[in-house]
């Protein structure tokens, strides 16, 4: 099992978990966006981000393919909700190597979107960010959580930050956790990385998002 694609899919499930099963409005649906000369596109919401050359990007049956592989090897139906849950769509996953490397850690993004129109108490990024802690798998994973949510801007748009280290025997993996409110929807934009090399390029990546 490839640690690093575990823990993105534990922690992914935890973003999905939070309004899954709860929903009742139906928000106008996104579109999944497409990712052509390593620029991902999103119709719905105006948006835009660059990927490096040569990272790997699933499509829509490779993204769900990383939650049936982990649900198979795990018996962990509880991340199948990620998959089947239609208020939540896991819009684009880009890692930096191809599956299979043998690397602990793959560098990642991850964009993925869930309504929130049944929860009106949700106003921005940093409400949903507080509900989504209580998901975390702190019972199954050596994990410390920020006590503090800052704001960053991406494209002109705020996005709230949860940062999550989780300690390895060798090494600490970092993921940071960024939403806003946007249309109906939490828009979550999570990366993963080791590296403070790995994580220049990430920042990179997001300060190339725009918003139409």
């Amino acid at each position: 099992m490839n640690p690093a694609r575990t823990i993105t899919v534990l922690l992914i499930a935890a973003i999905a978990l939070v309004f899954s099963g709860c929903q009742k409005k139906t928000a106008e649906t996104p579109d999944f966006g497409k990712t052509e000369n390593s620029v991902y596109r999103n119709e719905f919401f105006g948006m835009t981000m660059t990927i490096p050359k040569g990272w790997s990007t699933p499509d829509d049956a490779g993204r769900r393919k990383v939650f049936d592989e982990h649900v198979k090897k795990t018996g962990n139906e509880e991340n199948r909700i990620v998959a089947d849950n239609i208020q939540t769509f896991n819009m684009l996953m880009a890692f930096k190597y191809p599956k299979g490397e043998p690397i602990l850690v793959n560098p990642n993004i991850v964009i993925l979107a869930e309504s929130v129109l049944d929860s009106p108490e949700i106003t921005r990024g940093k409400d949903y960010l507080l509900l989504m802690k209580n998901y975390l798998p702190t019972d199954r994973l050596p994990m410390s959580i920020s006590d503090e949510i800052t704001t960053e801007a991406f494209g002109g748009k705020p996005f709230d930050l949860l940062e999550v280290k989780i300690a390895g025997p060798n090494l600490v993996m970092k993921q940071n956790f960024y939403s806003t409110i946007f249309k109906g929807y939490a828009l979550n934009v999570t990366v993963t990385y080791v590296s403070e090399q790995d994580e220049a390029t990430l920042n990179e990546i997001l300060q190339s998002i725009t918003f139409n």
